[in-house]
């Protein structure tokens, strides 16, 4: 029997997991017989196959982060793209469409779901969990992706981030790429003193009027 082709279904943000993606950012494809093995890029920059199998966006190879039989993990282009074809031992999958914007915010949770815990940090680097909460008035990690390309020879200005925790807008000390890992956007906010008590505290983020997936937050009182 010859290789199985590849057949995928949603084209989707890596981290919350809606159908709308941007320029630059980690986008996730999901079908079947995608590859023939589970496999994971080994270091930075990602390449462009893994497990005899590849991705082209607008018919080019594009970085992969994750691949296995039912889903892939890749780097979309800087300038985006309209189409997508999974290539698996030189056996093409249909072509499909991909909903690009400008911004298309998700933020990444720990269990990878884009529901439940955000996937957050202290300023030290220990996790946010509901044993170790994050504390009104201090400055925690968050990780998203599809913040979209930032080139200054575009006509399009940077739109800053609004964060909500419990309802209530964070102060933003950085917003920009995550250090060393591409298509990963970091923000630091500072949990509004005013934020509500409790280990699912529901925090959420916005580029201009797209919002991202709504993840949750221990917040303990400040100390």
């Amino acid at each position: 029997a010859g290789t199985p082709a590849p057949a995928f279904g949603a084209r989707v943000n890596a981290a919350s997991f809606a159908p709308l993606v941007a320029p630059g950012s980690i986008a996730s494809v999901f079908g079947a017989e995608l590859a023939g093995a589970t496999a994971w890029a080994a270091a930075l920059p990602p390449p462009r196959s893994l497990a005899g199998t590849s991705v082209e966006i607008d018919g080019q190879p594009v970085p992969l982060f994750y691949v296995s039989p039912q889903q892939i993990n890749l780097l979309l282009p800087r300038n985006g793209g309209e189409t997508v074809v999974v290539v698996r031992q030189g056996v093409r999958s249909v072509t499909g469409a991909i909903r690009m914007s400008f911004w298309a915010p998700g933020l990444f949770t720990l269990d990878g779901t884009g529901r439940g815990p955000a996937a957050a940090l202290h300023a030290d680097g220990r996790p946010i969990t509901s044993q170790n909460p994050a504390r009104r008035g201090e400055t925690i990690m968050l990780f998203a992706t599809g913040f979209g390309f930032r080139d200054p020879r575009m006509l399009r200005p940077d739109v800053l981030p609004i964060v909500r925790i419990g309802g209530i807008s964070a102060e933003i000390s950085y917003s920009g790429p995550a250090p060393g890992f591409s298509g990963l956007d970091q923000v630091n906010v500072r949990v509004p003193l005013e934020a509500p008590l409790g280990p699912a505290v529901p925090a959420e983020l916005q580029l201009a009027s797209e919002r991202s997936n709504t993840v949750t937050l221990a917040v303990g009182p400040q100390e």
